[in-house]
């Protein structure tokens, strides 16, 4: 499994800019490791720095924040 492959599917497929943790439920879920919060957080830090490595690489862009501080991210035009 290609973890920038499978955000960057989850990112083209989303209908608008998505959030870290909403990057890593979809992530949890398309990878089979379920939906609880604990691994769901876990996921979410790892996919921080997947992200990060996106971003620098010229594939995602983040283009806002949520309430909670979380960057919303999209795939770079």
């Amino acid at each position: 499994m290609n973890q920038r492959q499978v955000v960057l599917r989850i990112l083209h497929d989303a209908a608008s800019p998505v959030s870290t943790s909403e990057c890593a439920a979809q992530f949890s879920r398309a990878v089979g490791l379920g939906n609880e919060a604990g691994i769901v957080d876990q996921v979410s830090r790892k996919l921080s720095a997947v992200l990060t490595q996106l971003t620098k690489a010229g594939r995602v862009r983040h283009v806002g924040k949520t309430a909670n501080r979380q960057f919303l991210w999209e795939i770079a035009a």
